[in-house]
């Protein structure tokens, strides 16, 4: 087995250099692969990219642009009606709703409603006028321009962390978990105020009376977060007592069904039960007729025997009678046929 596995692990190893596909490339974490550093792991990575980019080069020169070409011929005739709503991603990936070939404006509840050419604030997008082309870039795959942000501030945080209270407020403007906006916001406030005259434009540092104002302003900011917090930490005991609520009436709802389910089991018990008793009563029934319809049939079989001997008997009677007659008719033809020769002898004599 050694041999075989030495031979197979090199095999593999011939394998990886012909295909320039390494371990690393494929996100293996093995004992091996996680003894090499960072950048060793990083220079496969790009060796790999680097070997197999002449695939992604000839899809993006060739494949891609030739779908963009037909995509585009198909798109003003599959998308030909006026006042057509559909959904389209803006530069950041975000969803949005539009009007194709007909002008519109958004409403109120954010869909596209109709509107006149030169009402303002409409738009319009023919897809029937002008010509299109398109452009294809080969690059790290990105589901949002926010997300390449935050990859690349952090990288720059990493390398520069003593930098991190003047790049943090910035850079969670570039994330989208819940909250971020508003520490932001804070962190933004906090940084103003450890480092005046940091943000400030080229028109010259804030006067006096601008930054009391500012400060003032900030206070009164506070005071109104502070007075949300409060109505957060409310509306949040507010909600764990509805949730408790809900969760003793669910438990109270599963202890009725679990006794509900149990009463029922019982019901089908006792009923099978009870089922199983008629059938039991039932088929000692079935045996006991079963008993009493071979015992009346022996009986009478064994009548039928004695009814068949008794006509046997008679027929045997019967027979030796019309015997006897029948000898003694034959004794008394013989007695008259010798009365009748001894008359004839007695006549002769005479």
């Amino acid at each position: 087995m050694g041999p075989s596995m030495l031979l197979v692990q090199q095999s593999d190893e011939f394998i990886q250099s012909s295909t320039g596909i390494f371990d690393a490339t494929l996100g293996d974490l093995s004992p091996t692969a996680s003894k090499q550093s960072g950048r060793s792991i990083l220079a496969l990575q790009q060796q790999s990219d680097v070997g197999n980019s002449h695939y992604l080069q000839n899809l993006a020169n060739i494949s891609m642009l030739y779908e963009s070409r037909v995509v585009l011929d198909l798109i003003p005739t599959v998308y030909d009606r006026p006042g057509r709503v559909t959904e389209i991603l803006d530069s950041e990936d975000e969803p949005e709703q539009v009007m194709l070939n007909a002008p519109f404006k958004p409403g109120q509840d954010g869909r596209p409603m109709p509107a006149q050419a030169n009402e303002r604030g409409a738009k319009h997008f023919d897809l029937s006028s002008g010509a299109y082309g398109t452009s294809v870039t080969i690059g790290k795959s990105y589901q949002s321009r926010l997300q390449a942000g935050a990859e690349e501030i952090g990288k720059f945080l990493e390398a520069s962390p003593e930098l991190m209270p003047i790049v943090l407020p910035t850079y969670l403007k570039f994330r989208d978990f819940p909250g971020a906006p508003e520490l932001a916001s804070l962190l933004e406030k906090l940084r103003d105020k450890k480092y005046p005259g940091l943000m400030d434009d080229d028109e010259g540092p804030q006067t006096p009376d601008e930054l009391k104002a500012a400060l003032a302003q900030a206070k009164q900011q506070i005071e109104q977060m502070g007075q949300q917090m409060q109505q957060m930490e409310s509306y949040i005991k507010t909600e764990q007592a509805k949730q408790q609520a809900q969760i003793q009436k669910a438990q109270i709802d599963a202890q009725a069904k679990l006794q509900t389910a149990q009463m029922d089991a019982q019901g089908k018990q006792q009923t099978v039960m009870v089922d199983a008793q008629g059938k039991a009563q039932q088929v000692q029934m079935d045996a006991q007729a079963k008993i009493m319809l071979e015992q009346v049939k022996l009986e009478g079989e064994k009548a039928l025997e004695r009814m068949k001997e008794q006509f046997e008997a008679m027929q045997s009677a019967l027979q030796r009678a019309h015997e006897i007659a029948l000898q003694e008719d034959e004794n008394q033809s013989e007695e008259r046929q010798a009365r009748v020769r001894g008359r004839e002898l007695n006549a002769g004599r005479e």
